[in-house]
């Protein structure tokens, strides 16, 4: 499977499961704000990596077109694969950490 399919998946259903737990559990949909919107950025951009990739296959300049294919692949194969672990980490119950007490920690 190609990675931004893989990405595209991994945030879809990272997005229905904060549907489903924020309701129940507010804490389960913000605790891992930070991690969802970098999936969410990386996925977007390589969408964006993928559209140029495609802009350059048309052109004639073969030193631009070559760069662009470079970048869009490294794009791919390094960035868009840790989407599906920053969603993985969304999906994580935040038991344990969110059951600190916030007045013990201001006087750490």
């Amino acid at each position: 499977m190609r990675p931004l399919t893989k990405a595209l998946e991994a945030l879809e259903k990272t997005t229905l499961w904060l549907q489903e737990h924020y309701r129940e559990n507010p804490d389960a949909g913000g605790f891992g704000a930070v991690e969802y919107q970098r999936a969410f950025a990386l996925t977007y951009l390589g969408y964006n990596w993928m559209r140029m990739a495609k802009a350059a296959c048309k052109l004639d300049d073969g030193p631009f077109r070559s760069a662009k294919l470079v970048t869009a692949r490294f794009f791919a194969t390094r960035l868009l694969t840790q989407v599906p672990m920053l969603c993985e980490n969304v999906r994580q119950i935040p038991d344990d950490e969110m059951a600190l007490d916030p007045q013990a920690l201001l006087e750490v």
